[in-house]
């Protein structure tokens, strides 16, 4: 049976262990992410909340929606994305849609990165999106999978290479077939992360067992952020 200085000393060494894997890790995905950390400015990083639009009187209370994201940021919050599904985003119009994007740029004032919902099932109204976020000063783009349309995984590709060539937005996909209809698979993943400003995944396929098989498949392209 071992004393409980040997035990002491044995957690001891579990915890140098743990700690020197863990800096192993951190400088490892570092190493792999410093492409995407040179091509975005803002990292996508910690908690992101995506945004509700609020209305008053059948307009966009804009007043409300920046008082949103201003509470959000002074408790903590490392990210917003305005206009994501969460955010009424096939139902609001183009002028309402875009000005979105402006008033959450003014809002967060440079403090913490916009990740502006430039998803559509129409690959013309996405790239759209993402030149207007662009123009407007967004750090990142959140491209939902074209939903009702169904395409297949090659379709999957053509939509989003051609959004990400677009601009040099980065990019984080969204996969969630339970509300598109369609299912981003991860060996389409491996293939779109090879695409230099696809940088992030947001997955909501409901298993968790993905995350592991993300990493293995993603580890030679540039993938730097599973959600």
């Amino acid at each position: 049976m071992l004393k409980i200085g040997q035990l002491k000393r044995l957690a001891h060494h579990g915890s140098l262990q743990i700690e020197a894997t863990n800096n192993i890790l951190e400088e490892s995905f570092k190493a792999k992410n410093k492409d995407i950390m040179a091509h975005s400015p803002k990292a996508f990083k910690g908690a992101i909340s995506a945004l509700v639009t609020p209305f008053k009187n059948n307009k966009i209370d804009e007043a409300g929606f920046q008082k949103q994201i201003e509470f959000q940021i002074q408790r903590g919050i490392h990210g917003v994305i305005p206009v994501g599904t969460t955010g009424e985003s096939p139902t609001i119009s183009l002028k309402e849609h875009w000005r979105l994007f402006e008033l959450a740029v003014e809002a967060a004032a440079g403090r913490v990165p916009v990740i502006a919902g430039c998803g559509s099932n129409d690959t013309v109204n996405a790239i759209a999106h993402m030149k207007t976020a662009k123009s407007l000063g967004c750090d990142g783009a959140l491209v939902v999978a074209p939903y009702y349309n169904k395409p297949n995984q090659a379709g999957l590709i053509a939509h989003y290479e051609a959004i990400a060539n677009s601009s040099d937005l980065p990019i984080m996909i969204y996969n969630i077939p339970g509300r598109t209809g369609v299912d981003i698979l991860p060996a389409t993943i491996a293939h779109l992360s090879k695409h230099k400003n696809i940088v992030a995944l947001k997955d909501s396929a409901g298993d968790p067992s993905r995350t592991s098989l993300h990493l293995a498949q993603c580890e030679a392209g540039l993938m730097g952020l599973l959600a």
